[in-house]
């Protein structure tokens, strides 16, 4: 007998993943069908989220305890979602520019206070015009956050505060 893993690498603990949550997702969808499955059907797809289970136990029997709780908490914390191919490529894509940069957590009371010296700099703001902007830092750290413009409209600076 072949030299099975007892860990799993990122990639194989994805794969892991996958099959857990496409089981969790044919489990929704045989209870949201109830009646429009016959009892073969209901049958098969119960029987394939049960081995999909049973493999899953399998291996993680097989895992340190804390990589097996790992796994299983991943698992319990993922969604299945369907999409057409071409716009889950594109979801993809947008999410790996998003995940990119590492979020940090802000207390919420602090950022207000930042966002409000941020507009109060803006109404006496020295970059008025659109070929100034690019010199703002704090229009740049305010686009980057996706904080909404306070004029759509302006001519000049989106974010500038008029009295």
């Amino acid at each position: 007998m072949k030299n099975i893993k007892t860990y799993l690498n990122a990639r194989e603990k994805d794969h892991v993943v996958a099959i857990g949550t496409l089981a969790q997702y044919i489990r929704e969808v045989v209870d949201e069908w109830q009646g429009n499955l016959t009892s073969n059907e209901r049958k098969w797809l119960r029987m394939s989220v049960s081995f999909s289970l049973k493999a899953i136990q399998s291996i993680a029997n097989r895992l340190s305890p804390a990589q097996a709780k790992q796994v299983s908490n991943h698992i319990n914390k993922t969604k299945c979602i369907c999409l057409p191919r071409e716009s889950a490529e594109q979801t993809l894509q947008r999410a790996r520019v998003e995940l990119e940069h590492e979020p940090v957590a802000v207390d919420s009371e602090f950022f207000n206070d930042i966002l409000y010296q941020c507009l109060l700099a803006c109404e006496n703001c020295r970059y008025k015009t659109k070929a100034e902007q690019d010199k703002c830092k704090a229009r740049h750290a305010m686009v980057a956050m996706d904080i909404p413009v306070y004029d759509s409209k302006a001519t000049g600076c989106p974010y500038e505060q008029t009295k």
